[in-house]
């Protein structure tokens, strides 16, 4: 059976004077959400997705987290059009979770340009691809990661 062993810490960081990072640490499930940065409340946002999210702490299959990240999609959308002071809010969401009874597989998700890597024998690797515009041209074979 797996379970993870995670820690969580996040700072604000050199340009921004407000943090918008929420996280969730649970024995079967690790969500981190990362509001973006220039919009109005991102920190809503971030804490709606993994709130959203963290439901769907416990044995889950993937199309239920899959889900869980859609409908986090839909509260985010939902609420920012009902707040004009929210209105543009949003975040990027990783999770990694057991998705299955018996507790023997994970499953990795990421929307937005946050990334999940696994440190394994000493070395980080990359798990995730951003989504963003860079990356697709990256992708596409248009520019080279070192442009």
């Amino acid at each position: 059976m797996i379970r993870l062993a995670a820690g969580a810490a996040s700072l604000v960081g050199r340009v921004r004077s407000a943090n918008e990072d929420a996280v969730l640490v649970a024995d079967d499930l690790v969500v981190v959400a990362d509001g973006m940065g220039g919009h109005l409340a991102g920190e809503v946002a971030a804490a709606a997705a993994v709130e959203v999210v963290g439901a769907a702490a416990g044995r889950r299959s993937l199309v239920e987290l899959v889900s869980s990240v859609h409908l986090a999609n839909r509260r985010i959308n939902d609420r920012a059009a009902e707040d004009e002071e929210l209105h543009g809010m949003g975040t990027t969401v990783c999770a990694v979770g057991v998705v299955d009874e018996e507790g023997e597989h994970l499953a990795v998700l990421n929307v937005g340009d946050s990334r999940v890597y696994l440190l394994a024998a000493g070395e980080l690797t990359q798990l995730t691809e951003d989504h963003s515009l860079v990356e697709t041209l990256v992708r596409e074979g248009r520019i080279t990661a070192a442009d």
